[in-house]
């Protein structure tokens, strides 16, 4: 037979258990309606990074290290222009603290710089 006071300490576990699972699940529905709502994320840079990868190069120019950016190659790659279009519908007031702010921006200014040279 099972003491009360177990008893009690089990019905307590079990409702903290409920409670926990669906604030989890709560969480989890609203990061799918607005994933910048719940964390006060940046966009996904993995797009920004791919673009990079694929486009800048190192090379050694007159003894110097530099890095080439085929723009043209840039231009033509659909990935950009939805980058583009995610910075500039980012709700930008869901950003949180100072480091999230200046990769955000800092990540804007450097694509949109690209864009006004593919614009030029």
């Amino acid at each position: 037979m099972i003491s009360g006071s177990i008893k009690k300490d089990i019905l307590i576990e079990n409702t903290l258990a409920r409670k926990n699972a669906t604030e989890n699940l709560f969480i989890f529905f609203s990061f799918l309606v607005n994933p910048y709502s719940v964390f006060g994320l940046e966009p996904d840079w993995s797009e920004y990074d791919q673009i990079l990868g694929k486009y800048v190069s190192s090379r050694i120019q007159s003894g110097i290290p530099v890095n080439w950016v085929d723009y043209s190659g840039i231009s033509r790659d659909p990935i950009f222009n939805k980058l583009v279009q995610s910075i500039e519908t980012f709700p930008t007031e869901q950003l949180k603290g100072l480091a999230e702010k200046l990769g955000f921006y800092i990540n804007a200014y450097n694509i949109l710089a690209i864009k006004m040279v593919l614009d030029y």
